[in-house]
């Protein structure tokens, strides 16, 4: 809090437009940094940033740690799993207090687009079956996560399907470039296959993800990257990789990316096509994602990780990468431009994205069924309280035979009818916490064939309330994300109800929580903060 502080006296005593000749510096003992009148305070030298060692306008060397290696700033935030914790909510193994998780996918029709399909996770060299909310597991400190995108086990019968992961600390990159650090097992085989995403998004709202039409669950304004540009090692395949290097080994880069601002998606994929590939609204704007680079894959996820640094201003996004089982040297493989995001803070996320695995390269394994494994999610900035967050847990319901698309797996989430609305409890909260926090949302996924009301009918232990359709299309048929500001007042001590529905429709409901803004305190990371 000590940066806002600081940005905001400058504010009031700097000076523009025509008093701008008449301003005085308020620069005091400061080495670096706006002085208030459209100037600075002076310049650091390498290695030296300005607040590299946390004071604000004072220059100092970064610390990096984590496996950062390019950030200006101090760790904020670093999570090694270095042991599991218990399963209390939707996050596995991963500590509940810092991560939200959230499983989105199967076929996008009626009683089926919140499906999962139970899968293997490789734990470090043991193949353990597991279901939803017991697939991120915790091994050798690294965070393993397994997934399988077909419900029936018919040969091509998968879908789209994402396991998306966020830290509930938030990630703030106004007036500079934040750096966003993690290791993966990236042995993707491309887009009809396994992948991994990134993702940043102003707010908490559960499973932000795009695949075409049929999953256009946007935030509200957010970023996200595909890292699923993949080569073989056979034929000499360069795929779209600037050069030769490596043609004996599978390489990836970055496939394409995404923005969003008030829920347009301008995204690489559909920007060229004249139907946005099947969303009724998308903008074409200037967006580019320019290949530099490839790094070498690992073999899976014992094969050695991939350190990945992402480089993220208001107006370009630079992807460094190195090759698999090294940490250096970090090869810049791809810059995004005419980034123009429309948000300066949010929530970070990291993605295990399929399509239909089967329908990959064909000369090789399917990749249905897959493992990544992670490790040393880090990123730079100022420390800001995290948010806490109460999920409903999942529904966890078997899956109807008479859906047709298979029954190995769950349905996570609840239907709503017309006159009767899904009715929910939340994990319990606090009064302590309740009071700590500046806000709160109400979180959720949901789906719904003809929006025709246009109206979310809900309530929050006994408060009725509507919420107008805010998106700027009426498409149906089609998963979308959302986040309802609720009033603190009509939340309580303990589990919390809530009800969901649609006026004049059904619908289908998942991952719905409750978020506590900055209720969690400012928590120092382990490592990495002086």
């Amino acid at each position: 809090m000590g940066t806002l502080r600081y940005v905001l006296v400058f504010a009031l005593i700097g000076c523009s437009g025509d008093d701008k000749a008449a301003c005085t510096p308020a620069c005091g003992t400061m080495q670096c940094g706006d002085d208030g009148c459209g100037g600075v305070c002076g310049t650091c030298g390498a290695p030296e940033t300005c607040g590299g060692t946390g004071e604000p306008g004072v220059c100092g060397t970064p610390t990096h740690s984590c496996g950062m290696q390019q950030n200006e700033n101090p760790v904020a935030f670093c999570e090694t799993f270095d042991q599991p914790d218990p399963v209390g909510n939707r996050s596995g193994e991963m500590n509940g207090d810092l991560w939200g998780v959230q499983r989105i996918g199967g076929i996008v029709n009626y009683g089926q687009p919140f499906s999962w399909a139970n899968a293997h996770v490789d734990l470090c060299g043991t193949d353990t079956p597991v279901e939803a909310e017991s697939d991120l597991r915790i091994c050798s400190g690294q965070l393993r996560d397994g997934t399988d995108d077909n419900l029936s086990g018919g040969f091509e019968a998968g879908g789209p399907i994402a396991l998306t992961m966020y830290s509930k600390q938030p990630f703030d990159f106004a007036g500079r470039t934040g750096t966003f650090s993690f290791d993966v097992t990236n042995d993707s085989f491309g887009t009809h296959a396994v992948w991994p995403e990134v993702w940043v998004t102003d707010q908490p709202v559960p499973a932000p993800w795009i695949h075409f039409g049929s999953f256009i669950s946007h935030p509200k304004n957010g970023l996200g990257i595909r890292l699923g540009n993949a080569a073989s090692n056979t034929g000499n395949n360069q795929g779209e990789c600037p050069n030769q290097d490596n043609l004996d080994k599978w390489r990836w880069t970055v496939d394409s990316a995404a923005v969003i601002r008030d829920f347009v998606m301008e995204d690489t994929v559909s920007e060229h096509t004249s139907d946005c590939l099947g969303a009724e609204t998308c903008f074409t704007g200037d967006l580019n994602v320019n290949i530099l680079d490839c790094v070498t894959e690992p073999t899976g996820p014992d094969g050695g990780f991939n350190h990945v640094e992402v480089r993220i201003s208001q107006s370009q996004i630079d992807v460094y990468a190195t090759d698999a089982g090294t940490t250096t040297p970090l090869k810049h493989i791809a810059s995004i431009t005419g980034a123009n995001l429309s948000f300066t803070n949010g929530v970070v996320w990291i993605d295990d994205a399929h399509y239909n695995a089967d329908k990959g390269p064909s000369d090789f394994p399917s990749q249905r069924v897959h493992t990544f494994a992670w490790d040393n999610i880090a990123f730079d900035g100022p420390l800001l309280s995290r948010h806490l967050s109460f999920d409903v847990l999942d529904s966890m319901a078997p899956i109807d035979p008479q859906a047709g698309i298979g029954t190995n797996g769950v349905f996570l989430g609840w239907d709503s009818t017309s006159t009767q609305p899904a009715a929910l409890s939340t994990l319990p909260m606090t009064t302590d916490q309740i009071g700590a926090a500046s806000g709160a949302l109400l979180l959720f996924n949901f789906w719904v064939r003809d929006p025709a009301s246009y109206t979310i009918a809900y309530s929050i232990n006994g408060h009725a309330h509507t919420y107008a359709w805010p998106y700027p299309d009426t498409q149906g048929n089609t998963v979308r994300t959302l986040a309802i500001p609720v009033s603190l007042d009509e939340l309580v001590a303990g589990p919390n109800a809530v009800t969901l529905g649609m006026a004049n429709s059904p619908a289908e409901w998942a991952h719905v929580n409750i978020a506590l803004l900055d209720a969690g305190g400012v928590v120092p990371p382990v490592t990495g903060y002086p």
